[in-house]
């Protein structure tokens, strides 16, 4: 193991002095009447709260809870009462509406008054980059990690990453455990890696503790140097709001305290436990209370929503608004689109303004500018300092890990916009995003919607099967679908989701619209086809607007079936069924390879002849060009007329009962 002496590896006495906040109760103000009367669910909580014990609230998607915490505070004016809010937006809201005896807050704002003010002319000094870090920290130009190798730029930037997880943890001292996975190296690597940065961190985090240091101050060092003096809050009920998502490092904070501590979130909406949050409501003792009726949207949403609740097994139900009608169906013209990763954030974008429409994107363009100079530093031979990509010297290694590696699937949207349009192309969309209050659509990352609504949602076509090829769930892929779904107030397109989550034996085309819908039932339609990033973009020669054709699986239990198709759709019925013959006639892996590519090849004649480029979708080819929206017919009598040796082949694996799945097994 790579040692470095270091005048910072044993932990040092602090170098900072913490005083201690007044203790005194405010004068009493006036009581502040409710503005709604409690709901039944509102006054239990009410109740619980006045004899002091800890509470944990389980509040819904739009259920109030901030309504709920107002309630709280003005129900006994007399109590000093902290709301630690999950950031500072929602503080200085929370400010302006909380009654005159509540203190509205971050962990980050009060630390800063105890902590953080000693550490000023440090947070206002210039960024460090990452090479003097390295050059700073005396890392070797290049660390050896047996097939892979970092330089001491890459490696500079982990440290300090590896701090910023510290600072977010309950842990005393830094822990090798704290450098965070890296794409694309995995095993030994990491195990390497690991061994060899440790000493680096410690010695990083030394630095930090003093007032004269060298490395860039950041807010998160003093939030965790004050939270190491187990400080007492200035209250006496600390209402810790999103607790599901908070901190360990504030969790610890909360729960230490001898003042009543009622917890508020939503279990089901832990979406960050990927940068170190974990849920505190877990393991918090308390009486444990909830709320269920959601004021922001009606029934059908809420049954939506409820569906994922049950994949969850959470024990939460949620009840609809009666006064709003909403909707769960089409919607042409959405307010906000909703994707489940930054590359799928672009390709809506992309779309959008080929349709002549302004869109915006929650949260900025920058992480995608990052992330497309990255991809073009990679492409031409350069490498590259972002966290996602910094494992790989190359586009090509990227590539491979994304088509062939469990752990790439988050990059193949990305790849394929990259493959298709190029990073330039995805910086000059980013260029002509606007501001919110000007856009015609939202474009907006999962993650960052939460906590805000909008009246109509479409969710984008980038998002995955809760479950793995193994039939497990991915809780934090269901999670982070709940959190999409309860976005909308009135009307909710959830297409794509469902057609993910079905998995599936086929594909079905969901188009934006319903006028170009009926516009692709025709017999023979000849549409040329233009790549919009994860979408298909057609526009009809007439001169009617590009629409967006999105490829989606359809439950097995849909395709199959022996009522015939319609006449207009023999042919591309046809497609779905060479597709799937060929691979349930797959007796041997030479058989298989043949089938595989003689039906290749009619999918390739049949859209040749209509003047359409080949489609794929996650590498599996586009199988039919018209659908019925929620189902494909298979023509089984075509099919054994056409291709008897195929039909056979099939009936022989029928008869043997091999279990199949084609969204599972295609490669």
């Amino acid at each position: 193991m790579f040692t470095q002496p270091t005048p910072y590896t044993e932990a040092a006495a602090p170098l900072f002095t913490v005083p201690q906040p007044p203790v005194h109760a405010p004068a009493a103000p006036a009581p502040v009447a409710f503005e709604h009367p409690p709901t039944i669910e509102q006054q239990a909580i009410l109740d619980a709260a006045a004899g002091g014990d800890p509470l944990v609230i389980e509040a819904g998607a739009g259920t109030g809870k901030t309504s709920t915490l107002k309630m709280l505070a003005a129900a006994q004016p007399r109590r000093r009462a902290l709301y630690l809010a999950y950031n500072k937006a929602i503080a200085e809201d929370a400010r302006a509406t909380f009654p005159a005896n509540t203190q509205c807050s971050t962990a980050h704002s009060l630390a800063f008054r105890q902590v953080g003010h000693q550490f000023k002319d440090r947070l206002n000094g210039p960024r460090l980059p990452a090479r003097e870090v390295a050059r700073f920290l005396q890392i070797p130009a290049v660390l050896d990690l047996g097939k892979h190798a970092l330089t001491s730029v890459k490696v500079a930037r982990i440290v300090m990453d590896a701090i910023k997880r510290f600072c977010y943890s309950d842990r005393d001292e830094p822990s090798a455990w704290h450098i965070p996975d890296v794409p694309g190296l995995e095993g030994d690597g990491m195990t390497l890696l690991r061994e060899q940065a440790y000493p680096f961190i410690l010695w990083a985090w030394g630095d930090l503790q003093r007032q004269d240091g060298r490395l860039k101050f950041e807010h998160d060092h003093y939030l965790k140097m004050w939270a190491l003096t187990n400080p007492t809050l200035p209250a006496d009920v600390v209402f810790l709001d999103e607790a599901q998502d908070a901190n360990p490092v504030i969790s610890r904070i909360v729960e230490a305290q001898t003042a009543q501590r009622i917890l508020v979130g939503d279990q089901s909406q832990a979406i960050y436990g990927w940068r170190g949050a974990v849920d505190a409501m877990q393991e918090f003792e308390g009486e444990h209370l909830s709320l269920s009726q959601s004021f922001r949207f009606g029934q059908q949403i809420a049954d939506t929503a409820n569906e994922w609740l049950q994949l969850l097994d959470a024990p939460l139900r949620l009840t609809g608004n009666p006064a709003r009608d909403s909707k769960v169906g089409v919607v042409d013209q959405p307010g906000a689109v909703l994707c489940r990763t930054n590359a799928g954030a672009i390709g809506q974008a992309m779309s959008a303004l080929t349709q002549g429409l302004r869109p915006a994107l929650v949260g900025g363009g920058a992480d995608i500018r990052n992330l497309a100079r990255a991809c073009q530093d990679l492409q031409n031979g350069r490498p590259t300092e972002h966290p996602e990509l910094m494992a790989f010297t190359s586009w090509d290694e990227v590539r491979e890990y994304a088509e062939h590696d469990a752990g790439g699937a988050d990059l193949r949207t990305l790849v394929k916009l990259v493959d298709g349009h190029g990073p330039a192309a995805i910086l000059r969309v980013v260029d002509q995003l606007v501001d919110e209050s000007n856009a015609d659509i939202v474009v907006s990352t999962a993650h960052r919607a939460k906590g805000r609504e909008w009246a109509t949602v479409r969710l984008a076509a980038d998002w995955q099967d809760p479950y793995d090829k193994d039939g497990r769930l991915n809780r934090s892929e269901a999670m982070l679908s709940y959190v999409a779904v309860t976005r909308a107030k009135d009307v909710l397109d959830c297409r794509n989701l469902n057609a993910a989550k079905a998995g599936g034996t086929g594909f079905q085309v969901l188009v934006d619209d319903e006028e170009t819908l009926h516009r692709l039932e025709g017999p023979d339609p000849v549409i040329p086809r233009t790549a919009l990033g994860p979408t298909a973009g057609a526009a009809d020669p007439a001169g009617s607007p590009a629409m967006n054709i999105t490829v989606a699986p359809i439950p097995s239990h849909d395709v199959l079936t022996p009522d015939p198709p319609r006449a207009d759709t023999d042919l591309p019925a046809e497609l779905v069924g060479w597709l799937q013959y060929a691979k349930q006639a797959a007796d041997n892996e030479k058989q298989w390879r043949e089938a595989k590519d003689a039906s290749l090849q009619k999918i390739k004649d049949w859209m040749g002849e209509r003047g359409l480029d080949e489609a794929t979708v996650n590498g599996r080819p586009a199988a039919t060009w018209r659908e019925s929206k929620t189902s494909t017919y298979l023509d089984a009598k075509s099919l054994e007329k056409d291709h008897p040796d195929i039909h056979a082949a099939y009936q022989r694996e029928k008869k043997a009962s091999r279990p199949f799945n084609f969204a599972g097994d295609w490669k």
